[in-house]
Formats: C-alpha cells, structure tokens, sequence
C-alpha cells in the first residue's frame, strides 16, 4: 500500500493471504487441530490488526460451517471483503451484500467471459462492482519472480519479531530446478535482449509505470517481435540493471517501491 510508511509508524506490514481458507481450518478433518488452528487465526485477526497486520482469508463459501468460528467470521465479514459473482443466491448475504452477485451475467454483449467480476465492500459498508485483472495464460506456468526484503524493512520486521530474523524465519525460497537460467542467448538473433524491450516500453511511455504494467507491456511488445516472453524473473532483473546504471545511457528511477521511470533525455537540450 503505497500511503503506509513503515518508517514513519515503527510497523511494518505483513499480509499474510491464505487460499482455500476453510482447507486450512478445518485440520484436515481432524476436530482437535481444527480448533487450534482456528484459535491461531483469530488471535492474529484481533491482535494483529494493531500492530500493521492484514490478514485475508479466500474462501468458496464464507460460511460459519467453513470458517469454524463465529468471532473469526464476523471480524473477516465486517472488514473489507471481495466477492465474485456466486453459484448461489445465498452466498452474497454471508459477507453483508446487499446487491446480489449471483445475478452478475456470465458473458457480456460481446461474448466476453466476465471472469473477474464481482462486489467489493469497504468503508462505511459501501459497495461498487469491479473487475480484477487476470493474469495472462502465458505468464501463469513462469517461475515465480521471489522478491528480496529492502534493508529498512528487514530491520523494522526483525525488531517486531523480536530480534528473530525474518530471513532465517522465512528463508527464500531455493528456485525450482527447471526455472531457466536468467536470459540466455536466446535475446537475439536479432539482438534484442529483455533489458532493451524493458527499456523501449519505460522510454515510450515516459511516465511511472508500476511493475505489473511493466511486465505486460513487455510480454506485449515481445509478442510483436515474434518471440516468446520473458519470464517475470529477466524483466525483474533488467529493471534492476537499468536502476542501478548497469545499461550506460539509459537512466531509469525508482520513485517508489514497485514503480519505475525512464530518464529520456531531451535532443533539443543535448543539441544546444
């Protein structure tokens, strides 16, 4: 969240996102760890939230019978909740809908599947419809692009943990062993390397991208080179290169975190 700054608060924010939630407190169909871990969940849930804390919880029902406890429910319903659109007229009502998300049509008038379409209720109880973005079929079987902890971060975690390092408790993960080398020779034979598209999509557009924009762009203008993409790890590393001045003549900056922009020099000051 871009307006949070952990060094100005003394918190830092961890946002834990636990899919197919009701899997995990159910125990696995065993009652005892079934308690506990909803227990564990609703004590983060209430206690964390003071200290920067966000839990997300995804469920397919968010019942009572699937997220075991009641306090647990009501303090996840109550919080800002996203809802696509339902198999049933009864789900919308267990998160405090009152439009109905089962009525969302599946295809628009153009045919369009409306994949991603739902509710979203968040301050005073307000709801909008939305669309989230999907992720492009080509990127979804890339390696997944780990990021590092910023040093300021790593030291405002270790100091909420106390004194416990968040690298040593959550290690990165090793890559997968079929994950590809970063970029080989495969760039060219027409020369043009990942760090070059990265660039041309930063210069062409000449104002702050964000890194998914980034990234889809690029995967874009690949297409029109008739290659395949990149993978989310070489365009990561590429915007690396460029912000740390590894590509001479061409500046990229980092406003914030997860945000770039190409320095594109003015030819009219260079020629004068």
């Amino acid at each position: 969240m871009q307006f949070f700054d952990h060094a100005l608060s003394g918190l830092p924010i961890v946002m834990p996102i636990t899919d197919e939630a009701p899997l995990l407190l159910s125990g696995d169909g065993n009652p005892k760890l079934a308690a506990e871990m909803a227990r564990l969940q609703a004590v983060r849930a209430k206690l964390g939230r003071k200290t920067g804390d966000a839990e997300a919880l995804v469920a397919q029902v968010p019942s009572l019978g699937e997220l075991q406890d009641q306090a647990l429910r009501s303090m996840f319903v109550g919080g800002n909740v996203v809802c696509l659109r339902t198999g049933d007229k009864v789900s919308g009502g267990m998160v405090g809908l009152q439009a109905d998300p089962y009525s969302l049509p599946k295809y628009f008038r153009s045919g369009e599947p409306t994949q991603g379409l739902g509710y979203v209720v968040s301050v005073d109880n307000r709801q909008a419809p939305f669309r989230s973005d999907l992720v492009p079929g080509r990127m979804r079987h890339q390696p997944v692009d780990v990021p590092q902890l910023e040093d300021g971060f790593r030291e405002a975690m270790d100091k909420a943990m106390g004194g416990v390092s968040p690298t040593t408790a959550f290690p990165v993960p090793s890559p997968l062993p079929s994950s590809p080398a970063p970029e080989p020779a495969e760039d060219a034979p027409d020369g043009r390397r990942c760090v070059d598209a990265v660039w041309q999509v930063l210069a062409d557009r000449d104002a702050e991208m964000d890194r998914g924009e980034i990234i889809r762009w690029v995967s874009d203008l690949a297409g029109s080179w008739e290659r395949k993409p990149w993978s989310i790890r070489a365009i990561g590393s590429a915007l690396r290169d460029l912000v740390d001045g590894k590509e001479p003549g061409r500046t990229v900056i980092k406003p914030r975190d997860g945000v770039y922009r190409a320095v594109v020099p003015d030819p009219s000051v260079a020629e004068r």
